[in-house]
C-alpha cells in the first residue's frame, strides 16, 4: 500500500475558528480510505495566508519530501497550497523531482492534465484580482455615500447588519462604551498610558478578545479614534510587508498597517458618539503635551532614532542603550556595544568643521538641490512609460483570455504567451519598484537641502549654544549617513555635499 501525506490549509482567523480546516481533513481522510493508501502524516497550516510559501506545515512537509517519507501527497484544491499560480507550480515541480505525485481530493495531477490545471489556475489568479478590483470600488462608491464599510467594529460598538429596509449601522455596546469612557477619563486623570493599563488591569478589565492583554498601542489608538466623538471613517489605513528578519513565518504577509494621509480618508460616516467632543479635544492636546520629541529623553544620543547610523562591518542599524549606568550604541547581529562618545564626538565634530566654511556648504547644497530634479524628472518620465507597458500588457493578457474563451487559440498558445507577458509584468514591476525607492529619496534630501539654507540662518549666530533637538535637525540636515565599524575603531560619514567634506577616520583624531 502506498504511503501518503494530507495538506490543509486556511487563512483566516474566522474560518480557523468555524473549523474548515476539520471538514478538509475529513474528505480527504475519506478519499484516503477509498483509494486504500496509509497516511503516515498529516500537515496543517490553521489560519495562515495562502500569500507566501512560508508556512511551518508547508516545510515541514517540504523537508519530509526530500526524505521521501512519503509517495503520494494530497491536498483539497490548488488554492490550499497556494494562491498564486507560480507558488503552485515550484511546489508541484520540487515533489515531482523527487518522485512524489499530487492529488487534488480524487483526481491525480498527471502529464496528461497538468496543462488544464495550469490554464485553469492562470484563468482563476486573473478573476480573483478582477473580483478584489470591483470589490475595492464597491467599498469606496459605498464610504463616499456615507454607508459603514467592513462588518468588524470599533471597540464601543455592535454592527447591525443591513435588512431589506435599511443599511448597516454601528449600536452603542453599553459594556465596551463604559470601558471607553473609563479610558478617556483615567488618561485625563492619570495623563499616563500606563497608569491607565493598570487601572483596567486593578479593575479585571479585559480587551473584546478574552485571551488578549491591554497594550499601549490598543489604548492610543481608542484614544485617537473620532469614531468616539460620532465620525467615522473609511480608508484610513493601509497593510504593508514589514521587514522583520528574526520572524521566519508570518501568517499574514502583509501584516504591518500605517495611516494614509488624512486627504484620503473617506468621510465623514456618521456613527453614534460615546465621548464628548470636549474631553476628546482635551485628550489630544494632554498627549501632545505629554509627548516627547526626539533628543529630549532622560538620556541624549545625538544620532538615535535618525536612520543613518550603520554597523560598518554588518550594515545593521546601530540602536541606544544603556548598560551598567553608562550610554551605548549597539549593533544586535555583531553583538558589539560601542560607547556613544566614540560616535557622537567625531560627527559633530565633522558638523562643526562643515559650518566653518558656510560659502561653500550653501553653494553645493543648492547646486545638488538642482541635479536632483533632473534626475527626478527623468525617473518620472521613465515611471510614466513603464506604467503605460504594464497596461498594455495586461490588456494583451485580457485579449488572450478571451480568445482561449472563445476557442480561437489552443492551450499551448495561451500558456507559452501567459508565461512570457508574466515574466514581463514580473521585470517592469521590479523596475518601477526600484524607480520609488530612488523618488523617495530624492524628495526627502530635496526636502532637507531647502530648508537648510533658512535653519542655517537661525543658528549661525548661536551655533556653540544649539540645544540637542537643533543639534539633531542640523545633522539630518547634512549628512546621509554615518557607519562605524568596531573591529577598526574606524568612522565614515558620508553628507549631502561633495566629497571634499566626505571622511573616514578614526575617532582617535578628534580626541
Amino acid at each position: 500500500m502506498e504511503q501518503v501525506a494530507i495538506y490543509t490549509r486556511v487563512s483566516s482567523q474566522r474560518q480557523k475558528e468555524e473549523k474548515t480546516i476539520e471538514s478538509q481533513l475529513a474528505e480527504l481522510r475519506e478519499v484516503c480510505e477509498k483509494d486504500k493508501v496509509i497516511i503516515v502524516k498529516e500537515y496543517i497550516d490553521d489560519g495562515w495566508s495562502g500569500a507566501t510559501l512560508a508556512r511551518p506545515g508547508l516545510d515541514d512537509l517540504r523537508s519530509d519530501a526530500e526524505k521521501k517519507l512519503f509517495e503520494v501527497v494530497y491536498f483539497h484544491s490548488p488554492d490550499r497550497l497556494a494562491r498564486d499560480f507560480i507558488d503552485q507550480v515550484i511546489v508541484f515541480r520540487e515533489l515531482e523531482k523527487r518522485g512524489i505525485k499530487v492529488v487534488f481530493k480524487d483526481k491525480f495531477l498527471t502529464e496528461e492534465n497538468k496543462l488544464n490545471f495550469d490554464i485553469e489556475s492562470g484563468i482563476a489568479k486573473h478573476e480573483r484580482k478582477k473580483i478584489l478590483e470591483r470589490t475595492h470600488r464597491g467599498r469606496i462608491h459605498k464610504a463616499k455615500r456615507g454607508l459603514l464599510v467592513g462588518a468588524y467594529p470599533p471597540f464601543g460598538y455592535d454592527y447591525i447588519p443591513k435588512s431589506k429596509n435599511r443599511n448597516g449601522y454601528y449600536k452603542i455596546n453599553k459594556r465596551e462604551a463604559d470601558i471607553v469612557k473609563l479610558i478617556f477619563g483615567s488618561y485625563i486623570q492619570f495623563q499616563s498610558i500606563e497608569r491607565v493599563k493598570q487601572e483596567l488591569v486593578k479593575r479585571g478589565i479585559k480587551p473584546r478578545k478574552e485571551n488578549a492583554a491591554w497594550s499601549d498601542s490598543t489604548i492610543s489608538r481608542i484614544l485617537a479614534r473620532e469614531d468616539y466623538i460620532g465620525r467615522a471613517y473609511y480608508n484610513k489605513t493601509y497593510s504593508f510587508e514589514t521587514k522583520n528578519k528574526e520572524r521566519r513565518y508570518l501568517r499574514i504577509p502583509k501584516n504591518g498597517r500605517a495611516l494614509r494621509n488624512k486627504n484620503e480618508w473617506i468621510g465623514p460616516i456618521m456613527v453614534p458618539a460615546i465621548i464628548e467632543k470636549s474631553k476628546f479635544n482635551l485628550v489630544r492636546i494632554l498627549i501632545s503635551k505629554n509627548s516627547r520629541p526626539f533628543g529630549t529623553k532622560k538620556y541624549f544620543y545625538l544620532l538615535s532614532g535618525l536612520g543613518i547610523l550603520k554597523c560598518m562591518d554588518c550594515g545593521y542599524s546601530l540602536q541606544a542603550d544603556r548598560c551598567n549606568g553608562h550610554s551605548y550604541y549597539r549593533c544586535r547581529r555583531c553583538g558589539i556595544m560601542i560607547p556613544i562618545e566614540k560616535v557622537d564626538r567625531p560627527t559633530w565634530n565633522f558638523i562643526s568643521k562643515a559650518m566653518e566654511n558656510p560659502g561653500f556648504l550653501l553653494k553645493n547644497i543648492k547646486d545638488f538641490n538642482q541635479d536632483e530634479d533632473k534626475i527626478e524628472q527623468l525617473l518620472n518620465e521613465e515611471k510614466e512609460s513603464l506604467i503605460k507597458e504594464k497596461n498594455k500588457i495586461k490588456n494583451k493578457q485580457d485579449k488572450l483570455l478571451e480568445l482561449y474563451t472563445e476557442e480561437e487559440i489552443e492551450k499551448q498558445q495561451l500558456l507559452e504567451k501567459v508565461g512570457d507577458y508574466q515574466q514581463k509584468e514580473k521585470e517592469i514591476a521590479k523596475k518601477l519598484k526600484e524607480i520609488e525607492i530612488r523618488l523617495a529619496q530624492i524628495k526627502n534630501e530635496t526636502e532637507l537641502v531647502k530648508d537648510f539654507e533658512q535653519f542655517y540662518k537661525l543658528t549661525k549666530s548661536q551655533f556653540k549654544l544649539l540645544s540637542p533637538q537643533r543639534k539633531r535637525k542640523l545633522i539630518s540636515f547634512l549628512l546621509r549617513k554615518v557607519s562605524y565599524s568596531p573591529k577598526k575603531n574606524e568612522i565614515k560619514i558620508e553628507s549631502y555635499v561633495p566629497n571634499e567634506i566626505n571622511q573616514i577616520t578614526t575617532p582617535d583624531l578628534y580626541e
